[in-house]
Order: C-alpha cells, then structure tokens, then sequence
C-alpha cells in the first residue's frame, strides 16, 4: 500500500505546534513515532484515503501562513489560517463494502 504523504512545508514553528500537542496528549513513545509528512492529516484527507476520525477525537491545532498579493504579485499582507490535523492513533479504517 502507498503511503499517503502532507503538505507540509518544513515550517518550524507548525512543526513544533504539532510534536508538543503530540506529547502532551500521547507521550514520548508516540512521540518517537512522528513523521510530519506520515502521521497527521486534516479530516477530508483521511477520509478520502479511507480513514474515518474516532468519535470525541479533538484536533491538533495548527497554522498555515499565506501570503494575499496585489496585481503585480506583490506581498501585500500575510495571513494565518487555522489547520485542524488529526494523527493516525486517532482514526480507524473504514471496512470496505
């Protein structure tokens, strides 16, 4: 089976956002497990792979920064958007019909 790969791009901080909510919820043993571009998904993502969220699973909160131009492509302001991620202890697979 093909793993699914995230779109993460290496940011530190979203990186680090994610590894302490990871510990503080699961411990070090998980911990030791991540893999930022293997471990956590948005919910849409993990249902299109096949995946469904275990009931009550709160998200990991997490940010994305993105850039708003104007016309000649220039960085007028730059925007963080709320991610809710959630990692692969907390979801099961879906039985196939």
């Amino acid at each position: 089976m093909k793993p699914i790969m995230a779109k993460w791009t290496n940011s530190e901080s979203s990186y680090n956002l994610v590894v302490n909510q990871i510990k503080e919820r699961w411990g070090e043993e998980q911990l030791k497990r991540h893999n930022p571009r293997l471990s956590c998904y948005t919910f849409t993502k993990w249902k299109k792979h096949g995946y469904s969220v275990k009931r009550n699973e709160r998200a990991i909160k997490a940010y994305s920064v993105a850039d708003i131009q104007n016309e000649s492509e220039q960085t007028i302001a730059t925007i963080s958007i709320p991610v809710n991620l959630f990692h692969r202890c907390q979801v099961i697979r879906q039985k196939r019909k």
